[in-house]
């Protein structure tokens, strides 16, 4: 139907263009037509049910009971003060850290990183740390149990939950060491290091 059949005045001539585009091969890991069409596709199924994505779940939990288990046992003498303070910014300290790689491995965010970026070996590494921090948590909740003669509750929970937490966080060090070391990635620590044969 052309402008002149209706009644009504066209301000603008109208005009069509066509364009022509070479036709292009995509190479990269995910073609156009393998993006995510739903969020269910987006998070990955697989390691939210395997052995390595339930630790890092059971670490977010229980980083979160000694965080509260810490703040509910504010009270009493300033040496106790001082420990659940420490316990309070260890616990939301690896509560984030912990979270953020979650959501990165949740998400398969890991695998469209850059390769000169090494996660792996990073979260080895804050695993070693966060393992020594809760470590000397875990003591001090433990020396601080009883307080004057008394049994306190809630630092014996924060001593089981700050335990636990270690032997997680030792089972993710086993478990990112073998992850790390079977991969392409990080430092290599062989070439800088001979050993005398």
């Amino acid at each position: 139907m052309s402008g002149q059949d209706n009644n009504y005045p066209q301000p603008f001539p109208t005009t069509t263009t066509t364009y022509s585009q070479p036709q292009t091969t995509i190479t990269s890991r995910h073609a156009p037509s393998d993006r995510y069409r739903s969020m269910s596709e987006m998070i990955d199924q697989q390691y939210l049910f395997s052995f390595y994505g339930i630790i890092k779940a059971l670490q977010m939990i229980f980083d979160l009971s000694v965080f509260i288990c810490a703040s509910v046992n504010i009270h009493g003498t300033m040496a106790i003060i001082s420990v659940c303070g420490y316990m309070q910014f260890v616990s939301m300290f690896t509560f984030i850290v912990s979270l953020v790689y979650y959501v990165i491995h949740m998400f398969r965010l890991d695998r469209t990183c850059p390769m000169t970026v090494p996660l792996k070996f990073t979260e080895f590494i804050l695993s070693c740390f966060f393992t020594i921090l809760y470590f000397i948590s875990a003591i001090l909740a433990s020396v601080y149990i009883q307080e004057s003669g008394r049994y306190n509750v809630n630092m014996a929970a924060a001593a089981f939950f700050t335990w636990s937490s270690v032997i997680l966080y030792g089972a993710d060090i086993i478990i990112l060491w073998i992850d790390w070391r079977s991969s392409s990635e990080g430092p290599y620590f062989s070439s800088i290091i001979t050993l005398p044969s």
